[in-house]
Formats: C-alpha cells, structure tokens, sequence
C-alpha cells in the first residue's frame, strides 16, 4: 500500500484532470478540478468537480481505473475551502470554477461570413 498522503500531494486541490473514459454523465477527455481531500478509515480519497457541474469523490484504485490524467493546478482554487455540496454548486453556478475547467457562459465570439464581415455570435 502507498503512503496515504501521497495520494492527497500528488492531487493536490486545484488540481486539474481530464478522464479516460465516460464518468458522472461526462465524455471521454472531459475536465475536473479536485476540490477537496478526504480519509475514510484509512484509505484517502479525493473529490473532482467536473465541467457538466457534477462531482464524485475516488480512490486511488478508482483513479487508476477511469484513467485520470493530471494537466496542471490552478494557483486560485489552492486554497478553496469545501463547505458544502450547496455551497460547490453556489460556486460552480456562478463561475467560479470557469476558468479552471475552460467554460464558457454566453461568451461573444468572433465570426466572419464569406463576405468577410465579422458579427458576434453568443456560444454556449
């Protein structure tokens, strides 16, 4: 068995991942951020908060496999406190987590037409 705390350094929170196969209603590939640390008996886990707002927390076996692939670590979501599931998704809703798992929310987005005029376009 691993050291039990080397889980919780290795993901650490702010942490952002992307998944090798379909988890919580998401694809292949789609990004979380881990958002808290947790034991039970012995054995650390980790929550993920993934970009279609859902959550689950995994071991370290669950991990190994759905494939879980760490991509960086946001310096601003280091010190984000877990208060309550309300709470994660008070903070999912109002973007919160955006810019760590690259959501867009109504964003203007330049597009150009064959007549080379460029308008506005609102992306979801």
């Amino acid at each position: 068995m691993r050291d039990k705390k080397a889980l919780h350094v290795r993901y650490q929170i702010g942490t952002v991942i992307t998944v090798d196969t379909e988890c919580v209603g998401n694809p292949v590939g789609a990004k979380g951020v881990v958002f808290e640390h947790y034991t039970i008996g012995d054995r650390p886990g980790l929550s993920v908060l993934f970009e279609n707002g859902r959550y689950d927390g995994f071991s370290e076996f669950c991990l190994e496999v759905i494939g879980v692939n760490t991509i960086t670590t946001t310096r601003y979501l280091q010190n984000y406190e877990f208060v309550s599931v309300l709470q994660l998704q008070e903070d999912f809703e109002r973007g919160f987590f955006d810019a760590a798992l690259q959501r867009c929310k109504h964003q203007p987005v330049l597009t150009t037409h064959n007549n080379g005029i460029g308008h506005f376009a609102s992306h979801f």
